[in-house]
């Protein structure tokens, strides 16, 4: 059985700006895999054909435009066939539910709210009881998913752009470099210009 991965970087993600409901996050976490049939193989290996054309074209001006838009119904597609399955296998608890509209709050918001205070209210529970479910359902604490989306999101923002460190600490809802410079260094054992360096 041949096995694809897919997998975007967290800006380019926000580039596609993909509208899925929070429970996408929760199912993807519990399945991240799903078994297609050689019809619905064929349809993304059309997708990615025509993918690589458009890249390869010279006479396409506006590339990263078409790409998004072709990656974008590539990926509503295959969640389309996603949720399909997974309806048919799973039933998510209320917990699950809660952690899915949780990872979304996350997803969007990390680079704003770098506490759980936040996520709460914006959901109309406790911190605490977020806290615990969150811990139940995907054996992380709340923080270290807040954490591991701004790390994601500032690895990405080290390899993919020339801005500053200063701009990626402000972009980010650091107070200053120095802040975001003792964060990323916990999280990842090297100072972000090291990082950007490597």
């Amino acid at each position: 059985m041949v096995q694809y991965i897919l997998s975007f970087s967290p800006s380019f993600a926000e580039e596609l700006n993909l509208k899925l409901s929070g429970e996408a996050h929760v199912r993807a976490y519990m399945r991240p895999f799903m078994q297609l049939t050689e019809k619905q193989m064929l349809v993304v290996r059309h997708y990615l054909d025509l993918l690589r054309e458009v890249m390869l074209s010279p006479d396409v001006s506006n590339v990263h435009e078409v790409v998004l838009d072709l990656v974008r119904s590539m990926m509503y597609f295959v969640y389309g066939l996603y949720d399909k399955s997974f309806t048919k296998l799973y039933t998510l608890s209320r917990s699950e539910e809660l952690v899915g509209r949780f990872l979304s709050l996350v997803e969007m918001h990390c680079h704003e709210h770098h506490t759980i205070d936040w996520y709460a209210d914006e959901m109309c529970l406790s911190p605490k009881y977020i806290a615990n479910v969150v811990k139940q359902v995907t054996g992380r604490t709340a923080y270290e998913c807040i954490t591991q989306n701004l790390v994601k999101q500032a690895k990405s923002l080290l390899q993919t752009t020339t801005l500053p460190v200063q701009q990626i600490a402000d972009r980010l809802g650091f107070q200053n470099q120095s802040h975001f410079g003792t964060f990323f260094r916990r999280a990842e054992g090297v100072s972000p210009r090291e990082f950007r360096k490597r």
